[in-house]
């Protein structure tokens, strides 16, 4: 194992840097596919099966995001967090209503526009 990197203190076997880079690097992959269908799903029907996923997709996100960034911050980052998170944080089921409300104003705008 230590030939491939690996160190075991007291008992304890931690992965190669590079290997953690690498996961990194593929679960932020995954993260932007979730975060575009959740883009996609944004206004969806309230009750919805859509809106189920767009819940689903949401918890996956923060706890993600959580593990991912525990002080909030995208190292580098110019903000605390991202938009992407604070957006999504309003799919969250106890904040669906400030979502409907963008959604329905969204929906007048293009209606009044045909």
């Amino acid at each position: 194992m230590k030939e491939l990197g690996y160190t075991n203190e007291q008992g304890i076997w931690s992965s190669p840097p590079v290997a953690v880079a690498y996961l990194a690097s593929v679960a932020d992959v995954m993260r932007a596919f979730l975060v575009k269908r959740a883009d996609e799903l944004f206004c969806c029907v309230e009750g919805s099966p859509e809106e189920r996923e767009l819940e689903a997709i949401a918890d996956a996100l923060e706890a993600y995001e959580a593990q991912r960034w525990p002080l909030g911050k995208v190292p580098g980052g110019k903000a605390s967090g991202d938009s992407y998170s604070l957006l999504l944080l309003q799919t969250a089921p106890h904040a669906l209503w400030p979502r409907r409300e963008a959604c329905a104003s969204a929906d007048s705008q293009v209606v009044s526009a045909i």
